[in-house]
């Protein structure tokens, strides 16, 4: 019986981390803290790391989350989520800003050279765009971390926002994180250029199909 519950028990945990991953959670820990502390009157963002205790934060019994109520967890789910679609929409927006720079047409004609003496039938062709699938699954991988680094900054800075205090401090934090997200933004668009979209090219080539450039990114 105890095996039983054990297996439903890590089946939920999988279930549950497939649907809502796992920095989803620590953007919605960060919502909760910086909603919790701000109504306490301090909106100094040094002398809310200066003054917290880690002890405290993470003391269910009379720590800061014992103060959460069931209304302040609902608004601080809404948040976490308002703050994943607007990322995801700022993301897309400056990705197409991005690309409306660059010759897509030239590149993608340089990939098609390269592969077009590899392409020789159908077997061979399949062959090929199981290697390329596997290569493509691992950049996604790495993809993925460099988006889950934006939404983390993002929120972050949402936070910082929320109750701005106009200290030295306070300001610099902001540009500090404004700067770093940029620099995210772009880091994704040249990973994607580079590392990902070669690949995406050659597998629609040797497969016939047609390719778009942003949808290897949305996906």
């Amino acid at each position: 019986m105890d095996e039983l519950a054990k297996k439903v028990q890590e089946k939920y945990i999988e279930d549950l981390t497939n649907k809502y991953p796992l920095h989803r959670f620590l953007i919605l820990f960060i919502v909760i803290f910086f909603m919790l502390t701000y109504q306490t009157g301090n909106a100094d963002i040094y002398n809310i790391l200066d003054e917290t205790n880690v002890k405290e934060v993470f003391d269910f019994q009379g720590g800061l989350l014992s103060k959460l109520s069931m209304l302040q967890l609902i608004q601080c789910l809404l948040i976490s989520c308002f703050l994943n679609y607007s990322h995801k929409k700022i993301n897309i927006s400056m990705f197409n800003w991005l690309i409306s720079f660059c010759d897509f047409n030239k590149y993608t004609s340089g990939i098609h050279g390269k592969y077009k003496s590899l392409k020789r039938n159908d077997a061979y062709d399949l062959f090929l765009v199981k290697e390329i699938d596997k290569k493509i699954s691992e950049k996604k991988s790495q993809f993925r971390i460099v988006l889950i680094n934006s939404e983390l900054v993002f929120s972050f800075l949402f936070c910082v926002l929320w109750s701005f205090h106009g200290s030295f401090v306070n300001i610099i934090l902001v540009f500090s994180l404004l700067i770093l997200w940029a620099y995210i933004q772009w880091a994704c668009y040249k990973f994607y250029i580079t590392d990902f979209f070669p690949l995406y090219v050659a597998k629609k080539y040797l497969l016939d199909e047609p390719i778009i450039i942003a949808d290897g990114f949305h996906d």
